[in-house]
């Protein structure tokens, strides 16, 4: 009797638990099923809920039927829409392999730079690359050790183990200061901003992001830190430019939306455009009316996120005519 209560105990508690961004869980490979013109597996979390993965990403990882696998939450969109990372079965983050040298190539960046990759192929086919720092001198091995950064669908994001990756000496909410650096591509097709800190230690922030912001090679910005470092994962917010936090500011209105949150809820809220016409999020109460006709609001910054500023509005006398400018 005991024993009974105790494994309800445990289910009621897994029916109610959310999956949170960066945990990893096992997950319960049921079948296969076409999506369109795409198959995907058909996952079981420990919470029961269905999730599909999809099986173009990961034909090397020889999944069987029924088995569980562990994976890692590795994004909850806006939408609540969950990005599941199994487990690689020959590689883990952090670690250093060898790697057979398949090319040697010069890519050109957003920015003009040219920038040198290497191409290689990890132990079930699946091509990688790895940016190399110093451009084509000293690279003739046939055989390279290199790290792995992190795994995104299926696909090993590497770097050459001599690259500086101490991230210990920045903390979760401290802010600091970075010398931008350039750009680099760390991925097929994803770049980023290179940021140096006082230690010389490189960090990348993803540059679609912020390409509106229009930073310059070696201007000076502060950024908070949003999440436990980690490299080529999101962890770094720059301050919003002529913005600040906890300040009031008058915005244009564009449009009523939906603002989906991590845990999968929703609720509305107004896109509004700053003084430079990017857009941001302004929170408002469900219960107040929006006064007719009206197309100014002023609100109080409360965050930014990926480049997106996340504000509040104040009272709803607060709302502004259109004959006010900034």
């Amino acid at each position: 009797m005991i024993l009974c209560s105790i494994h309800l105990k445990v289910k009621c508690y897994f029916c109610y638990m959310l999956l949170e961004e960066g945990k990893t869980y096992p997950f319960r490979f049921v079948k296969t099923i076409e999506v369109g013109d795409e198959w995907f597996w058909v996952l079981i979390a420990p919470d029961e809920k269905k999730h599909l993965l999809n099986l173009d990403f990961y034909k090397g990882y020889n999944f069987r039927e029924g088995d569980v696998y562990d994976c890692k939450v590795d994004k909850i969109n806006c939408a609540g829409k969950i990005f599941l990372e199994p487990d690689h079965p020959q590689y883990q983050p952090g670690k250093l392999y060898d790697f057979d040298l398949k090319e040697i190539r010069n890519i050109v960046n957003s920015i003009g730079e040219t920038e040198t990759i290497v191409l290689v192929t990890d132990s079930i086919g699946n091509e990688a690359m790895a940016l190399w720092p110093f451009g084509k001198k000293n690279l003739i091995d046939k055989s390279l050790e290199l790290r792995v950064d992190r795994i995104k669908k299926g696909k090993l994001i590497l770097s050459f183990p001599f690259v500086d990756r101490d991230l210990n000496h920045v903390i979760k909410g401290g802010r600091y200061k970075f010398i931008i650096d350039g750009i680099s591509t760390l991925a097929p097709n994803r770049e980023f901003f290179r940021l140096s800190d006082e230690k010389g230690v490189f960090h990348y922030i993803r540059h679609k992001y912020y390409q509106n912001y229009n930073f310059k090679v070696g201007q000076s910005i502060w950024c908070e830190v949003v999440n436990e470092p980690e490299l080529v994962k999101y962890y770094l917010e720059p301050d919003y430019p002529e913005y600040e936090k906890g300040k009031s500011y008058e915005f244009d209105i564009l449009r009523e939306d939906i603002h989906y949150t991590a845990d999968g809820g929703k609720r509305e809220v107004l896109v509004v455009a700053d003084k430079n016409r990017r857009e941001c999020i302004l929170f408002y109460d469900q219960d107040s009316q929006l006064e007719s006709g009206a197309n100014r609001i002023k609100a109080r910054v409360m965050y930014c996120f990926k480049g997106k500023l996340f504000l509040r509005a104040q009272e709803m006398n607060d709302i502004l005519s259109d004959s006010l400018t900034f």
